[in-house]
C-alpha cells in the first residue's frame, strides 16, 4: 500500500521525479568531494552557512541544495529551467512566508551573480584554517542538524575563522521553546537541538571563542546584517517563535 500511495502521489507531480534525480546526484556529489577544499582571496572573506537563497554580494554560500548546485554550471538557460521545475513543486527556499519571495528573474540573477559551493557540512567546512574573517548562520544550527552535528560545525568555524573573526549565529531560542511552544513547533525540533543563551554561549566558549554577545534584529559587526538578518521579531510574533541573535569571536 505504501508504495501504491509513493507511486499516486508522483503521478500528481511528475516534477517530482526529475528533483528527486537531481538530489541523488547532488548526494552523490557532496560525497565525492567531501574532502575537497576551496582556496578563497580577498582582503575580507565572508561565508554564509546553509545560506539558501537568502544572500548578500561578495559572500561566499555555503549550502547542500540544488541551486548551489546549478549555480556551478554556468549555463544560464538551465536556472530558468530549475526554477521552473522547483516552482512546480513548491520548493520552500523560493519563498518564505514573511520574509521573501523571488521571481524568476530574481532567481537566475542570484545564482549568476554571487558565489555558491554545493557542500553537506555535516563532512566539515571545505574551507583551511585561519582564512574567514565572518561567519553569517541563520536559523541552521540547532534547526537542521542534530546537536553533535551542530557543535562540529561550531568547532569548523572556530578551525577556519581568523584571530579575532567573527560568528553570527541566529537561531531558535531555547528558553522559549522549552517553555511556551515545546511539542506545539510545526517543524520537528528535538529538545536536544534547541539552544538557550547561556548553552550556546557556554558552547562556543568552550570551543575558544570570546565576547559572545545576545544581540539585537540587525546590529552587530557583521557586515550586510541588514540584508542577510531578515528573520525579524516580526516574523517571530506571526509564526509562534523567538529568535537568538549571537554574536562571538575568536
Amino acid at each position: 500500500m505504501k508504495f501504491i500511495r509513493s507511486g499516486i502521489y508522483f503521478l500528481k507531480n511528475p516534477f517530482l521525479i526529475p528533483v528527486k534525480l537531481l538530489q541523488l546526484y547532488l548526494i552523490f556529489y557532496c560525497d565525492k568531494n567531501k574532502n575537497k577544499k576551496f582556496n578563497i582571496t580577498g582582503n575580507v572573506v565572508k561565508v554564509n552557512l546553509g545560506s539558501g537563497l537568502k544572500v548578500a554580494n561578495g559572500w561566499v554560500n555555503l549550502d547542500f541544495n540544488l541551486p548551489s548546485l546549478f549555480s556551478q554550471i554556468k549555463v544560464y538557460p538551465l536556472y530558468s529551467i530549475l526554477y521552473d521545475i522547483l516552482k512546480k513543486i513548491n520548493y520552500s527556499e523560493l519563498k518564505r512566508p514573511y520574509r521573501f519571495s523571488l521571481s524568476k528573474q530574481k532567481f537566475v540573477e542570484i545564482l549568476k551573480n554571487n558565489f555558491f559551493i554545493a557542500h553537506n557540512l555535516q563532512y566539515g567546512i571545505p574551507l583551511g584554517d585561519n582564512s574567514v574573517d565572518f561567519y553569517y548562520s541563520s536559523h541552521m544550527i540547532g534547526f537542521s542538524f542534530s546537536r553533535k552535528t551542530s557543535l562540529f560545525i561550531l568547532e569548523e568555524t572556530f578551525r577556519t575563522l581568523k584571530t579575532n573573526g567573527y560568528l553570527r549565529l541566529s537561531i531558535l531560542n531555547g528558553d522559549y521553546f522549552y517553555s511556551v511552544i515545546k511539542n506545539k513547533y510545526k517543524y520537528n525540533i528535538k529538545d536536544e537541538n534547541c539552544f538557550t543563551f547561556n548553552e550556546i554561549k557556554s558552547i562556543l566558549e568552550k570551543i575558544g571563542f570570546k565576547n559572545v554577545i545576545n544581540m539585537e534584529f540587525q546590529k552587530g559587526a557583521t557586515p550586510d546584517i541588514d540584508i542577510l538578518d531578515d528573520y525579524s521579531p516580526f516574523v517571530d510574533k506571526i509564526l509562534n517563535t523567538k529568535t537568538l541573535y549571537i554574536q562571538a569571536q575568536k
